[in-house]
């Protein structure tokens, strides 16, 4: 019988793509979850999309670690999550700025009773 395929088929990086988060997921949950490895420096999740995160490293050895402990770690009962290394073509989703809140244009005034 053949080897079993790596889990990750994309050249090692520095930079994990999640998949199959539950719509629950939130990036204070996925730093808390990441944050036990060395290296961890950011959790983002893809505006609109609660299924599609990208987590950093220092480097691809410490992502690389977290990839083998956490690949199928339950979240919830039914969300198993799918840990590669980022593909080329998805590293633009990962540098596209988050947009920022619009300014306060009102400030508030406080009247002396």
């Amino acid at each position: 019988m053949p080897p079993a395929p790596p889990l990750s088929e994309n050249p090692p990086n520095h930079i994990l793509f999640l998949t199959n988060l539950p719509e629950e997921t939130n990036e204070l949950m996925l730093s808390m979850l990441f944050t036990q490895f060395p290296g961890f420096k950011e959790a983002r999740l893809v505006p609109g999309c609660h299924d599609i995160v990208f987590v950093e490293f220092d480097n691809e050895v410490q992502a690389g670690a977290a990839l083998d402990a956490l690949q199928g770690f339950k979240i919830t009962q039914n969300n198993a999550m799918k840990i590669s290394f980022v593909k080329k073509e998805r590293l633009s989703l990962w540098s596209t700025p988050v947009p920022s809140p619009p300014p306060l244009t009102q400030s508030l005034e406080i009247s002396p009773p």
